[in-house]
């Protein structure tokens, strides 16, 4: 049964949230600015898998597509998939469960330039965490160097095998977003989408052009929790007692979400769109305008 279409069936305008460019939500039985027609192009066939794609800014126009069990394979402007994949990580990937495996990917901004690439997937040598590595292209550009590996960040102790998220963006502002599952299983058992001390359940916001002494990676000044926990050194008082939260992660970009396994930036003006899969019968798309400030 289709979730999505049973929510939409059940749906009352009373039960749905204005917001979004148009002024309010999609209701059952409505119809679509311009009448557009919808159709499905196969553009390429052959492939294990196929769960996301990127494109690097590189003038090429090859599309790079992920397949779950640990392939990033190229797509020729031309439709051609070249048979080489342009990364194996098979090795290294847990796929034992249908949401585990390699799921993101994302090219640098700059990438015509530094070659850096990001992929998420779930580490099998550590049954299922989820790390977010850094990669480079090798100067053949349709081969990525596998020695190049550089873990950014680490989404360990995952306590279940579902809820994974897995989609990474690079946003208009030049920052990697990241989206992660509460954790697994049903009903947020461990409430890990409230609890800003976790990772879970969240959008996450980093600078990887930036570090820190503990981190391959920078927070921008403008996250939720970017300077929350932070004490003022006059008299070792809180700048603000009641947005004082010393065990808040920086990364936090948003939050209060079960399992965010799409989002898209807009690229025409930057506005977010982030899916977020239900449980029984209620799925939702997020809309943030660009500009907000995150939460």
């Amino acid at each position: 049964q289709n979730r999505a279409a049973f929510a939409a069936q059940e749906a009352t305008p009373e039960a749905v949230i204005a917001g979004g460019p148009g002024g309010g939500a999609a209701l059952p039985d409505g119809t679509l600015p311009g009448n557009p027609s919808i159709q499905l192009v196969k553009v390429a066939d052959g492939l294990i898998d196929p769960i996301n794609a990127a494109a690097p800014n590189d003038g090429s126009g090859r599309l790079f597509i992920v397949e779950r069990v640990g392939h990033i394979r190229i797509l020729e402007q031309d439709g051609t998939l070249v048979e080489e994949p342009f990364l194996d990580i098979a090795e290294d990937v847990k796929i034992d469960f249908l949401e585990q495996g390699l799921l993101g990917l994302a090219f640098h901004p700059d990438y015509q330039n530094n070659g850096r690439f990001y992929v998420l997937y779930n580490d099998y040598t550590t049954n299922g965490d989820i790390f977010v590595v850094e990669y480079t292209v090798t100067d053949d550009p349709n081969q990525a160097d596998p020695d190049s590996r550089r873990l950014i960040l680490a989404f360990t102790d995952d306590p279940y095998v579902n809820h994974n998220g897995g989609t990474i963006h690079f946003g208009p502002d030049g920052y990697l977003y990241i989206s992660m599952g509460d954790g697994g299983l049903a009903g947020d058992p461990y409430e890990n989408a409230q609890d800003i001390s976790s990772l879970y359940g969240k959008i996450h916001r980093i600078d990887v052009d930036a570090s820190t002494e503990d981190h391959p990676y920078g927070i921008p000044d403008d996250n939720p929790y970017a300077a929350r926990s932070a004490v003022d050194p006059a008299g070792f008082q809180t700048r603000d007692a009641g947005r004082y939260h010393p065990d808040a992660r920086p990364e936090i970009w948003a939050w209060g979400l079960r399992n965010p396994w799409q989002f898209s930036f807009d690229p025409e003006n930057g506005d977010l769109y982030l899916t977020d899969v239900g449980q029984n019968a209620w799925e939702e798309i997020n809309y943030q305008a660009a500009g907000t400030e995150g939460g």
